[in-house]
């Protein structure tokens, strides 16, 4: 826990980190994970987090994609509430690159 403190503080002081949690079944991944959110939360830190299931990694950006709809708050909208958030936060994008967001976050237009 030491380790992930440290890299909390080096991402509150403004120097970001990514930080992969791997091992096998039963270990703590997701205990681990959990704790490390909390304390971030409790640090005033704004949490967004996704997880990746093993049928998945052969999707490119699946757990990429899945983070970003959290970030961005559309998770769980359907397609037109979800395009309108994205367009009303990204009101100065270019709509080529805001079309390939909608796509990339599963939110393109049919």
């Amino acid at each position: 826990m030491g380790a992930v403190q440290g890299l909390l503080q080096r991402a509150l002081e403004g120097h970001g980190a990514v930080v992969t949690v791997v091992g096998s079944p039963g270990i703590g991944k997701s205990r681990l994970v959990r704790e490390a959110t909390a304390m971030a939360a409790a640090r005033g830190a704004e949490v967004f987090s996704a997880h990746c299931e093993s049928h998945t990694t052969q999707a490119p950006f699946h757990a990429v994609a899945r983070l970003l709809r959290a970030a961005t708050g559309v998770r769980g909208l359907d397609g037109p509430a979800a395009r309108d958030q994205l367009r009303a936060q990204s009101s100065d994008a270019d709509p080529d690159d805001l079309l390939l967001f909608e796509d990339l976050l599963g939110h393109r237009r049919p």
